[in-house]
């Protein structure tokens, strides 16, 4: 009997001895102990074991045509002399109990009721190939639900979707594919799941198969050797492979756990999975005090997840993880890799070195290792700033920064002993005036209190877009400046690309400040975006080092330990000589812009141009001489491209037809985009200058009486009025006026 020959649809209640039958039968494997010896079986039913998944019924699709197994065996299994079927089984596991007459009634009857419980009740599903040993052709189970609601793991998963008869099931995962030692082997597996998940996910109707991925790995290094059955892929193929399917591969050699934890954070934090390749170890001794290891070979395995230990008190945020999760194609999805490294002996030919190895987790057997050697990482083509460049960075800054809080040091010694100085002297002058020196030195205590803070919270370092950055900034509640501008909308409709490394500073789970580089920028390139603050304290400590670079204090730090420091920080150094100016008036005025509205009658002439005045004066100088303004004349301002004042009369006659007409807010600057624009006039009461920010043209985004308006138009008053006896008007004002 075809196995086909039985009906296309079985239902039945959950059991091993069901599934091991069907395996056993399906794919014509004689010993029914092997089939239930198959570690990726053994692994699948403690998972559909488990208390908080509990599988309690299956739902078998005898005949269903598999799109990748297809091409694999059109390549290969329709060539054998054996007839193998090109159709697969397709496994449906749910936590509710039903029986199959209940099924086909809820589909004869469409019973929404029905079908919506079994929906919720989906856990996932598995395709068996029709070949005995490696008979897994895809897994797509959900996450343990406390791995994919806990806030301390993160496991990569995609939108899952399978029809079952014309209903149609969604989940959250990553799917799992077997090598089959043909067409395949672990890292062609790899490839595939890393291809098929996260960030970067390749669409299902474009997803290659395992046997187009072996043919296009083999083809980058032709060794002579036969496509198939394949043997397995180096480093290179692997690569290879990738910059085939649109990515840039990097190979990245691991030395230690750090390295490791660090790559992982960074990467799988947004949702892009990384391969691990490396030596596999068995335990092969049962004493415990010299414990002996059989190597397994090489292997490939695609990184998918992590789980952070949240009690550490760990420097860098990547070194909170303690587990890995990894689609392991010899055991099974999201196998769980320890982090904390151990020595292992190995007790044959193959390995005569003592190897740096990490415990992968298996249930009810001896234990076995990962020795990792390489991490491959295939990045979107427009990522060409690696994980290391942003970490040299880092860490240059943080050595700027010691050196910052130890000159500190020496400036606070000095200037407290001039305050004692004077104390002493205020004493005898019977006076509690202890002079500048006073003021100067609580500046800088409190200055480096900030930056101890700074240095001393813990650091993370991760790749997120800017979709994710500005989707995360609206729903923060904290936030105190970007690049100097207190108003949060600054960073939201900041033009930014779409990959950004994110350096964080963190204390006690809060985000202090965090600094944003452009990952698609070249190294040579304007690679910081900008600064956010989310307190007063840390803002105060950017100002300070942004005032240190442009008196070019810090250009002359020396490191003669590691003079790399120097090159490493140097994007900051252009963040604030290049690009801070722009920046700062940003920050003080906001951003240019076109007129807000239409020109009134007056503004243009008779060719529609816009009319040019001769009482406009443009004044970009702090020695500003005043004498040109009259009391009697209420004047119209704005602030320029370059953070100049332009100013001229607020022109507002009839004319002979007794019409009015202006000379507004556009004719001083023929029209062209500027920041802000408002009114200045006399106040005789006073004898003083009231400002606001009443141009319809100009300032029209801004609300009045906000934080926001007070905010810039007090920087007008103090930067572009100085000399001038000015305040900013109120409604009291306007009502006397």
């Amino acid at each position: 009997m075809n196995f086909h020959d039985l009906s296309p649809l079985t239902i039945a209640k959950y059991s091993e001895d069901f599934l091991i039958e069907l395996v056993r039968n399906f794919t014509r494997w004689n010993q029914r102990s092997e089939v239930s010896a198959k570690e990726q079986l053994k692994y699948l039913f403690g998972y559909l074991n488990e208390k908080h998944v509990k599988a309690n019924t299956l739902v078998v699709e005898n005949e269903y045509i598999d799109k990748h197994f297809l091409e694999d065996y059109s390549q290969y299994y329709s060539r054998c002399f054996t007839s193998y079927s090109k159709k697969c089984v397709r496994i449906h596991f749910f936590k509710n109990e039903f029986k199959e007459y209940d099924f086909l009634e809820y589909l004869r009857t469409n019973d929404q009721s029905a079908i919506l419980q079994l929906k919720s009740s989906y856990l996932g599903y598995a395709v068996i190939r029709p070949i005995p040993h490696t008979f897994i052709a895809k897994l797509c189970i959900l996450p343990y639900d406390y791995i994919s609601t806990n806030p301390e793991y993160k496991v990569i998963t995609s939108d899952i979707s399978s029809r079952l008869f014309g209903i149609e099931f969604d989940i959250k995962t990553s799917p799992f594919i077997e090598q089959d030692r043909v067409v395949s082997e672990c890292a062609t597996s790899a490839i595939w799941t890393l291809l098929s998940s996260g960030l970067l996910r390749t669409p299902p109707e474009t997803l290659p198969s395992l046997s187009a991925i072996t043919q296009i790995a083999s083809s980058t290094s032709n060794d002579g050797s036969k496509t198939f059955p394949n043997g397995g892929l180096t480093y290179k193929q692997v690569a290879g492979a990738l910059k085939y399917y649109g990515l840039e591969p990097s190979i990245i050699e691991i030395n230690n756990e750090n390295e490791l934890k660090e790559l992982v954070y960074a990467y799988v934090s947004s949702d892009i999975p990384m391969l691990i390749g490396g030596e596999i170890f068995k335990s092969d001794s049962s004493d415990s005090k010299t414990p002996r290891y059989k190597n397994l070979g090489r292997h490939f395995s695609c990184i998918l997840g992590y789980h952070l230990d949240t009690k550490s008190s760990a420097d860098f945020k990547s070194q909170e993880i303690d587990k890995i999760y990894a689609h392991d194609d010899r055991l099974g999805p999201f196998v769980r890799i320890k982090t904390k490294s151990v020595t292992i002996e190995a007790n044959d030919q193959n390995s005569k070195k003592s190897k740096v190895a990490y415990e992968i987790s298996i249930k009810n057997d001896k234990p076995q290792f990962i020795s990792p050697e390489m991490v491959i990482i295939g990045l979107y083509h427009k990522i060409r700033i690696p994980f290391n460049v942003v970490k040299d960075f880092i860490i240059a800054l943080g050595a700027y920064l010691s050196i910052e809080s130890d000159n500190l040091n020496l400036e606070l010694a000095e200037l407290n002993s001039k305050v004692v100085s004077l104390n002493k002297e205020a004493e005898k002058k019977d006076t509690n005036k202890s002079g500048d020196p006073k003021s100067k030195h609580d500046y800088y205590k409190e200055l480096k209190e900030n930056i101890s803070r700074v240095t001393n919270s813990q650091w993370e370092i991760k790749l997120t877009t800017n979709s994710k950055l500005k989707s995360d900034l609206i729903e923060t509640e904290d936030f105190y400046t970007f690049n100097g501008s207190s108003d949060k909308s600054s960073v939201l409709i900041h033009s930014m690309p779409k990959y950004i490394w994110q350096f964080r500073i963190i204390e006690n789970r809060r985000v202090l400040t965090e600094i944003l580089i452009d990952a698609t920028e070249v190294p040579q390139g304007n690679l910081i975006i900008g600064l956010i603050c989310y307190d007063e304290k840390t803002d105060e400590v950017w100002r300070h080092v942004e005032s240190r670079i442009a008196s070019r204090v810090w250009q002359q730090f020396k490191f003669p330990q590691d003079k790399s420091y120097q090159e490493s920080i140097r994007p900051l150094f252009k963040f604030y000589t290049n690009i801070a100016t722009n920046q700062t008036l940003n920050a003080l005025y906001g951003y240019l812009a076109l007129p807000r509205r239409g020109f009134k009658n007056g503004e243009t002439d008779k060719d529609n141009n816009i009319v040019t005045r001769t009482d406009v004066y443009s004044l970009r100088s702090n020695n500003i001489k005043w004498d040109f303004l009259s009391t009697l004349i209420k004047y119209i301002w704005v602030i320029d491209e370059s953070g100049s004042l332009i100013i001229g009369e607020d022109v507002r006659v009839k004319d002979a037809d007794n019409y009015d007409y202006f000379y507004g807010h556009p004719t001083l600057m023929d029209g062209k985009p500027a920041r802000l624009g408002g009114e200045l006039y006399y106040n005789s009461l006073e004898s003083i200058w009231l400002a606001n920010l009443a141009s319809g043209t100009y300032s029209s985004h801004i609300k009045e009486e906000t934080e926001a308006a007070n905010y810039y138009l007090n920087n007008v008053i103090e930067n572009n009025f100085t000399g001038l006896s000015v305040r900013q008007e109120n409604k009291n004002d306007r009502l006397e006026v």
